[in-house]
C-alpha cells in the first residue's frame, strides 16, 4: 500500500496567526476526508457484453460449434489505490458449463497510462490468469480485456458469469461464483430448420420416366443451404433438386437439409423432410409393325406386341400418344414414301416403345374403258381404249390381267371374235384396273347344192349340197 505520512496535529496549530491556524485545521479536514474516502473505495467492473443469447448450435455438440467472442471487460479504479503495488493476480473462471477459448489469450491494455507497468495474461485449468504489476499508488488506473472468447459446453448449458476466483490485492473484487460479474453468459432460444419437398410430375409415374423432387418450402435454412436425397432410406443424390427414371412403385424419397452460410441462430442445423411414395406404372411391350415395303396403290401394315396395353396408330407421328385410332392394322393408300407408326397404352395411361415401317405408295394409273366391240357380219372391228391417265395404255389381247408390253396401244382391229383387254402401266410399273369389251364377229351364210346333175323332164332328183356361214 502507498504510505501516507501525516504530521502530529498539534503542529497544525502552532503560532498565534488566526488564518495560518484556519488553513492548518481545512488541510486536516481535507486529508482526513481523503483517507476515510480511501478506505471505503473500490474498483468498479464494467461487464463484457456479447455473452447472452448465444445460439445452441456452436455448443459442443451443437452443430456449428464456435466460440463468441465478448465485448470488452473494463476495470477501473475508485481510489488510486485499490489496485496495490507490486504483483496483483486476477484468475478468471468460465460458469459451470462454459470454457473459454484457451487458444487465444486475451488482449490487456491500461487505458491510462498511469500507475500500471504492465498487463499480461495466460490459461491454466481452463481459467484465466491475469498478472498485473502496479509501480505506484499514484493515480487511478483502468485496464480492459478484450477478444475474450466463450462457448457453451452442451446445448442445454445452464446461465450464468464469469467469475473471479482469485482477486488478490485488488480491492472491490469479490471471488466465487456468486461474486462480481465479469460477463453474463446464456444460451438463447433458437430456431429449428424445416423443409417440405414436392415431386413433378405428381400423380401415377410411367416406369422409365424421369421424376423431379425438389424444395417446395424451407425456413431458417441459411443463405447456402445444402441437400441430401434418400431413397428407401439410403442417400442417393446430393443437390438442389433430385432427377430421377430409375424408382420403382412404392420407392419412399426424402430428403435431408443441412443449414448453411448466414444464419440466425437456428438449432438443430439440419431438418428431414415430409416422404413421398412414388407410384410407376409399367407400361405395354414395344410394339412391332410389319408390312412396310414399296406398293402399288395401297397396302396394308400390321402392328403386333403391345403386351399389357392397347395398340393405337399414330400415322406418320413418331412419339405420337393419340387414341383417336385403336387398331392393330391400318390400310396405306397415300401416294409417297412414309414412316408409320403404332403405340400400345396401359390402363394406368403409359405408352409402350413405338414401331414403325416405312411404305412407299406408287400411284396407279386411271381405270381403262374399251368401247368399239359388238356383233358384225364377217370382216372386223376396231376397239379404242381411253382413260389410264398415269401411264401408257397397252393392249393385252384376250387375257385378263395381263401385263404385257409388246403392244403399247390405244386402238386394235380385231377379226375374230372375243373379249379383248387394254391396261396402262405407270413409270413406277404400277398396272391400272383393266379395261374390256365383247368382239363378236360371225361368218356370212352359204349354201351349196352339190355337183351338177341331169334330169329327165317329169323326174326328181335330190340335191345334197351343204350350208355354211351359220345359214339355216
Amino acid at each position: 500500500m502507498k504510505k501516507i505520512v501525516l504530521l502530529p496535529l498539534n503542529a497544525l496549530f502552532t503560532g498565534n496567526d488566526f488564518r495560518a491556524k484556519a488553513t492548518k485545521m481545512l488541510f486536516a479536514t481535507l486529508l482526513f476526508s481523503v483517507m476515510s474516502f480511501s478506505a471505503f473505495a473500490a474498483v468498479t467492473i464494467t461487464a463484457g457484453s456479447g455473452g447472452t443469447g448465444i445460439c445452441q448450435s456452436t455448443a459442443v455438440g451443437g452443430g456449428a460449434t464456435a466460440y463468441t467472442t465478448l465485448g470488452t471487460i473494463t476495470v477501473t479504479e475508485g481510489s488510486v489505490n485499490d489496485i496495490s503495488t507490486g504483483i496483483n493476480t486476477l484468475i478468471l473462471n468460465p460458469p459451470t458449463g462454459w470454457s473459454f477459448n484457451t487458444s487465444i489469450v486475451p488482449t490487456f491494455a491500461n487505458n491510462m497510462g498511469a500507475d500500471i507497468n504492465s498487463i499480461s495474461g495466460s490459461y491454466s485449468g481452463g481459467n484465466l490468469i491475469i498478472t498485473i504489476k502496479a509501480g505506484n499508488n499514484v493515480l487511478s488506473d483502468q485496464f480492459t480485456i478484450t477478444n475474450l472468447q466463450v462457448q457453451p459446453n452442451s446445448t442445454s448449458s445452464a446461465s450464468g458469469y464469469i467469475y473471479a476466483s482469485v482477486a488478490s490485492i485488488i480491492a472491490g473484487i469479490t471471488t466465487g461464483p456468486a461474486g462480481s460479474n465479469f460477463a453474463n453468459l446464456s444460451l438463447g432460444a433458437s430456431v429449428a430448420p424445416s423443409i417440405t419437398i414436392a415431386v413433378s410430375p405428381t400423380g401415377t409415374t410411367c416406369l422409365g420416366s424421369p421424376l423431379t423432387f425438389s424444395p417446395s418450402s424451407t425456413s431458417n435454412s441459411g443463405t447456402t443451404p445444402t441437400y441430401n436425397w434418400y431413397v428407401n432410406g439410403g442417400l442417393t443424390a446430393t443437390g438442389a433438386s433430385f432427377v430421377t427414371s430409375s424408382l420403382s412403385s412404392g420407392d419412399v424419397v426424402n430428403a435431408v437439409m443441412t443449414v448453411g452460410g448466414t444464419v440466425v441462430c437456428t438449432f438443430p442445423l439440419t431438418a428431414t423432410s415430409n416422404n413421398i411414395t412414388t407410384t410407376i406404372s409399367t407400361p405395354p411391350t414395344a410394339a412391332i409393325v410389319s408390312g412396310g415395303g414399296s406398293f402399288c396403290g395401297s397396302t396394308t401394315i400390321t402392328a403386333s406386341g403391345g403386351t399389357g396395353g392397347t395398340m393405337y396408330f399414330q400415322g406418320t407421328t413418331s412419339g405420337g400418344t393419340s387414341t383417336a385410332t385403336p387398331a392393330t392394322s391400318q390400310v396405306i393408300n397415300t401416294v409417297g414414301t412414309n414412316t408409320y407408326y403404332f403405340r400400345a397404352q396401359s390402363a394406368g395411361g403409359c405408352w409402350g416403345p413405338e414401331g414403325s415401317v416405312t411404305v412407299t405408295i406408287n400411284a396407279i394409273p386411271t381405270a381403262v374403258t374399251v368401247s368399239g366391240g359388238s356383233v358384225t357380219c364377217g370382216g372386223t372391228q376396231t376397239i379404242t381404249a381411253s382413260g389410264g391417265t398415269g401411264g401408257t395404255m397397252y393392249f393385252q389381247g384376250t387375257t385378263s390381267g395381263g401385263t404385257s408390253i409388246a403392244t403399247p396401244s390405244s386402238s386394235q382391229v380385231i377379226a375374230t371374235s372375243g373379249t379383248y383387254y387394254f391396261r396402262s402401266q405407270a413409270p413406277s410399273g404400277c398396272w391400272s384396273a383393266e379395261g374390256s369389251t365383247v368382239v363378236t364377229i360371225n361368218n356370212p351364210a352359204t349354201v351349196n347344192a352339190g355337183a351338177p346333175q341331169s334330169v329327165c323332164a317329169g323326174s326328181t332328183i335330190t340335191l345334197a349340197g351343204t350350208r355354211g356361214g351359220g345359214a339355216t
